[in-house]
């Protein structure tokens, strides 16, 4: 589906065969409607497309490109109606997306009204470089005074890792995503005489060209700051060059750091991201009533993931990339996937999940466990899994 002028290289099928291959069994795709089309209409439009093509489990966020009255109806709708629990909103792409800080805090108490997150996209529309923390800053500033849980996507430099940090630390319901990109490499790339390399990483925000970087984000995630890593793969082909990243095709059991076990891996890669995103314990757990998605590595084996050897169509439709002459880890191969059951699939004995619920009284932490102190959030449901045996 186009998103943002551009038509992505590679389609539902196409993606979530890739996510497959590299390891994850469910992807989170963000619905992006067209000028014109109400946020309704482009659910049911991403729906048809992702139903008919996806090789895996999936779930949709709803992006909120442009304010108009009927808005709260349709946040609504979206709710009570199809489930939907996170809404994205822009500070960036001026005078297209962006929202003002007053059409934001009016969002952002429509969607805690609804028990739903708040996700932004954290840039200065108005000065694009090296403003990404005072976005930040502001996003959080107009999400405390809304009372509304926030998620920050695409956490791309320090300065913005640290505001989120010490909103956590003043008790501020904030997450922090970092991504594939942004723990990976840095910006230097941008200045290669290549341009076809140079293009390859082009993300909005930008990648940070302080080689520190990334250390810092890897440390903040493997110290719990950040609750999660997500892809924000958006393989887009379009005329002036491709943009986006690789992730989620790439998955691997370990991180190169050695910052985070295996355990601290799985949380970030897929149980706190349930626990956020209200899929949890369908997702993000193995224990009976639940999916229980498991992939299987062989420890013995390496492989080199290239242009050639991945499952995504982005070396095939679009600019070339040009060579890589960065660092190359060796990671583990999945075992061969198997299909995966389509969104909309029923699945008897499945515990269901409503999709409102109040991140502010969770019960669910963030560190791969349940919580069995505190108050359960008010539309678990079943309220989790089962107790194990001594617990009290």
């Amino acid at each position: 589906m186009p998103v943002l002028g551009m038509t992505p290289a590679d389609d539902f099928c196409q993606g979530t065969k890739a996510a497959l291959a590299g390891g994850t069994t469910m992807i989170l795709d963000h619905v992006f409607p067209d000028t014109g089309v109400s946020l309704l209409a482009a659910y049911e439009q991403w729906r048809e497309r992702a139903d008919s093509g996806a090789c895996c489990d999936y779930s949709l966020h709803v992006d909120v490109p442009r304010w108009h009255e009927s808005i709260r109806e349709e946040l609504e709708a979206l709710v009570k109606d199809k489930g939907v629990n996170s809404f994205l909103v822009f500070m960036a792409y001026k005078d297209r997306y962006q929202c003002t800080d007053g059409q934001m805090y009016e969002i952002f108490s429509i969607i805690r009204d609804l028990g739903a997150l708040a996700q932004v996209h954290a840039e200065n529309g108005d000065i694009v470089e090296e403003v990404e923390a005072e976005a930040v800053y502001r996003a959080i500033t107009v999400a405390k005074q809304a009372n509304c849980p926030l998620y920050v996507t695409k956490v791309m430099s320090k300065g913005a890792a640290d505001m989120v940090a010490q909103a956590k630390r003043r008790g501020v319901v904030v997450f922090g995503e970092p991504i594939t990109a942004s723990l990976g490499t840095d910006g230097s790339h941008y200045w290669s005489k290549n341009w076809a390399k140079a293009a390859a990483f082009v993300t909005s925000p930008p990648i940070n060209p302080d080689p520190t970087t990334a250390d810092r984000l890897t440390s903040l995630l493997s110290s719990k700051t950040w609750p999660l890593i997500a892809s924000q793969g958006e393989h887009g082909a379009g005329v002036q060059g491709p943009t986006g990243t690789r992730g989620f095709a790439t998955a691997g059991p370990s991180d190169a750091s050695g910052k985070m076990d295996e355990n601290e891996f799985v949380a970030v890669t897929s149980t706190n991201a349930a626990k956020i995103f209200n899929i949890y314990p369908r997702k993000g757990r193995v224990a009976v009533g639940s999916d229980a998605d498991l992939v299987i590595w062989n420890p013995r084996a390496t492989k080199i993931i290239s242009a050639k050897s991945h499952n995504l169509l982005a070396e095939i439709h679009g600019v070339p990339r040009g060579l890589y002459d960065g660092p190359v880890h060796e990671v583990m191969v999945p075992a061969k996937p198997g299909g995966g059951a389509q969104a909309r699939a029923s699945c008897p004995g499945k515990i269901s999940v409503p999709p409102v619920r109040n991140l502010h009284q969770s019960g669910f932490s963030l560190s791969g466990e349940w919580s069995w102190g505190g108050d359960p959030c008010r539309c678990t449901g079943a309220g989790g899994p089962a107790r194990p045996p001594g617990a009290s």
